[in-house]
């Protein structure tokens, strides 16, 4: 999987130069991106890219998603609050750097 990711998700990677992303290797910065800051079209892309295992995997690890994201999709995935690492311990940064080297 190493083409470019779609030109519509461009927005949600503002700090990243976007032309340079790939999906491979780059899993959980791009799923917990598109749960933090993804619109309706972003998030029809992340359910049909990733499987809802994958999502939960993300879901459960990110000290990176804020507590509304992690309640919202802890919900919709069905994943106690118990089992989410941002309700225990948070982020000391607000995100990860996409590093392009």
């Amino acid at each position: 999987m190493s083409e470019p990711l779609p030109a519509f998700l461009a927005p949600f990677f503002w700090e990243i130069d976007f032309a340079r992303l790939r999906l491979a290797g780059r899993e959980r910065y791009i799923i917990e991106r598109l749960l933090e800051y993804g619109d309706d079209r972003a998030i029809r892309w992340l359910k049909t890219t990733f499987s809802p295992e994958a999502i939960g995997r993300v879901v459960r690890r990110s000290r990176c998603l804020s507590r509304n994201t992690a309640n919202l999709w802890g919900l919709v995935l069905n994943i106690p609050r118990e089992e989410m690492a941002c309700f225990s311990t948070p982020s000391i940064l607000p995100h990860r750097s996409f590093s392009s080297d």
